[in-house]
């Protein structure tokens, strides 16, 4: 049965938060409660554990705010409704609101690499999340060694061993995906695009025939 959540000491703040936050982004939140109350809703699990919002929670401690607490199994969008603002004649409360919200959500992010390769580790899937390239960026200069997930001695690649050890890997990237390509593929489709270009084929016609058919560079040139 879920825990009873009665106050804000009721919440416990999540130990293992990826996000370490910044010192600016947490001045525009204090900024925005002081100034605009409580915007987004927070998350918790069944015991009260965050899953989202340990910035806004720790502001509304100092704070001294009190919960309101709408319980869901996540089938339903919970709403905030803030009847004190109107975003045709509040002299502009409600849209200061909104960029606060979009603001600090902007520059109050700052990555622990450490908590992501033991997320990593431990199972957690961020493939939809983060293209490859972005946690190859993100674990560029963490060492092996620095945490669980150093199993080189053991012969056991760890489930972030890839981003790790493959920096030099190069991809194709259309839309959100990432084809992995080999440095040879990679200037045949250049030499192909480049001269389907010159002789005014469209983009979308030459990629479609080289993934799709796995064609050459001369074999894609325009005759």
């Amino acid at each position: 049965m879920p825990k009873e959540l009665r106050s804000i000491d009721d919440l416990v703040p999540d130990a293992k938060n990826a996000n370490q936050g910044t010192e600016r982004g947490r001045y525009l939140l204090e900024q925005s409660f002081r100034e605009l109350g409580a915007g987004r809703s927070v998350v918790t699990d069944a015991e009260g554990r965050m899953i989202g919002g340990n910035k806004a929670l720790e502001i509304a401690e100092e704070l001294g705010l009190p919960i309101e607490v709408i319980r869901s199994q996540g089938d339903k969008l919970v709403v905030v409704q803030r009847t004190d603002l109107d975003l045709s004649n509040d002299h502009g409360k409600a849209r200061q609101l909104a960029y606060f919200d979009n603001r600090t959500a902007e520059i109050g992010l700052s990555w622990s690499v450490e908590q992501i390769v033991a997320d990593l580790d431990t199972g957690v899937d961020l493939e939809g999340m983060f293209r490859e390239s972005d946690l190859r960026e993100l674990l560029e200069n963490m060492p092996f060694g620095d945490t669980s997930t150093d199993r080189e001695g053991q012969g056991v690649a760890s489930p972030w061993y890839k981003y790790k050890t493959d920096p030099d890997r190069q991809y194709i990237t259309v839309g959100e995906m990432e084809i992995p390509v080999d440095g040879e593929v990679l200037e045949r489709l250049r030499q192909a695009l480049e001269a389907r270009f010159l002789d005014g084929v469209a983009y979308k016609q030459t990629l479609e025939a080289i993934i799709g058919a796995g064609l050459d560079a001369s074999e894609n040139s325009a005759d």
